[in-house]
């Protein structure tokens, strides 16, 4: 049976490339790249890479991938713009080691990464209305939290795509189950997450527990689920050494952020590092009637390089402008009191409702559909277009009851859709 590829495998080649805004061709990655192992295993890794959208290949050089039209949308400060730079353009260390001095020069609630201003914007922004439950979070957020955190690992899934593998159990068409299964996974980790039965407080139990979750059933070391590695023999007390700093932490914005810097960096664990990272942050934002990291806007090349550079030059300038990007777009989410968990559903259903039962020919339906698209949020747009692209594609005598259209109604649109009239 083929070595299943990890995310330890894949990191270390993430973070070469990051040095390269032109790209690197293989020759490059395989005389400057450390990974003792076979051209073959490298191109395979490589090939994986491309194919869940983290890398590009173009004209014999891979490239992280970047997207200018989204990193426009992604201010960044000066000194965070440096880093940016930094990692791009510096040699790639071949081994990196962990810097424990670095935190224990920590001190809770003397050091603080998230200034005063920040935690104190960022509170006002994501304070939750009373009557606000977790479980009522969970139902109108799930799908945003699992399809940011899935593009920003590398995974395929749409939103809407996830939204039919969560409720429906669907499986996107030429998508790996192997993805599908990841997702789920995460799914049923935010389950627990928002069980109200459940006190998030932050133990070693819980971010172990987070990790099996994660980590899944199908490992070829199935010890390691939940496992902290036990090689370097400095792993553990760090481990421990972290939790014990992030519990001393009131703040729980500065608690959050704390964690996304050191457990990632430590990498405690065989794979999903920056996911349990992400359920620690949420489990002290939630603890604290705070709105939950989703990760909203946030960049994939931006969130590979940020985290980065926290690993290679101990810098958070970065990580920090991300974090904070992130959060401020995720209570903007949560806290828009139009977006209703169906109103997308009813306004696609209408539109098409009217485009068949109008009799609506191809350039009258982009026009309106255009127009219906108009008012809604950059993210909503995009999902109202995806939905109402397929259903135009999948529309059947089968299921035009669910538009309240009559089959002749149908028939008499389809001639005119055919005709391009």
């Amino acid at each position: 049976m083929p070595k299943k590829i990890g995310s330890k495998d894949l990191d270390p080649i993430l973070r070469f490339l990051a040095h390269f805004s032109k790209g690197a061709s293989l020759c490059e990655i395989t005389g400057q790249l450390d990974l003792s192992i076979p051209k073959r295993t490298l191109q395979r890794r490589l090939a994986l890479l491309v194919s869940k959208g983290l890398i590009t290949f173009s004209k014999k050089r891979y490239y992280l991938d970047s997207r200018p039209e989204i990193a426009s949308q992604f201010p960044l400060s000066p000194i965070a713009l440096s880093q940016l730079e930094r990692v791009r353009k510096s040699k790639l260390s071949s081994s990196l080691q962990y810097a424990a001095d670095w935190l224990e020069s920590y001190v809770p609630n003397e050091t603080y990464y998230l200034s005063s201003s920040i935690r104190k914007r960022l509170r006002s922004l994501g304070t939750l209305k009373k009557k606000e439950t977790t479980q009522g979070i969970l139902s109108r957020y799930m799908a945003d939290f699992l399809w940011n955190i899935s593009r920003l690992e590398g995974r395929t899934y749409t939103l809407l795509e996830i939204k039919r593998l969560i409720e429906w159990k669907e499986l996107a068409i030429n998508k790996s189950d192997r993805e599908a299964q990841e997702i789920w996974r995460y799914k049923e980790a935010l389950e627990f997450l928002f069980d109200p039965t459940i006190e998030c407080r932050i133990t070693p139990a819980l971010v172990l527990t987070f990790h099996a979750f994660l980590s899944g059933f199908h490992k070829q070391n199935p010890s390691s689920c939940g496992t902290v590695r036990s090689h370097p023999n400095w792993i553990l007390p760090s481990f421990h050494r972290i939790l014990s700093k992030a519990v001393d932490i009131s703040d729980p914005l500065e608690r959050g952020f704390f964690f996304l810097v050191h457990l990632p960096f430590l990498a405690p664990f065989e794979d999903a590092n920056r996911g349990v990272a992400h359920f620690l942050v949420n489990a002290a934002l939630l603890s604290n009637n705070l709105c939950p990291f989703l990760a909203v806007g946030i960049p994939e090349d931006i969130y590979i390089q940020a985290f980065c550079s926290v690993k290679e030059f101990q810098r958070i300038e970065l990580l920090r402008e991300m974090f904070v990007f992130g959060y401020e777009r995720s209570c903007e989410l949560c806290g828009d009191s139009k977006r209703d968990l169906f109103s997308l559903q009813n306004l696609i259903r209408k539109t098409m409702t009217q485009i068949v039962k109008g009799g609506v020919n191809k350039k009258q339906a982009i026009s309106m559909i255009l127009q219906e698209a108009k008012p809604l949020s950059s993210e909503d747009r995009g999902e109202f277009l995806e939905s109402i692209e397929n259903e135009m594609a999948s529309i059947h005598e089968g299921s035009i009851g669910r538009f309240r259209v009559t089959l002749q109604e149908y028939e008499l649109w389809q001639k005119i859709w055919a005709g391009g009239k």
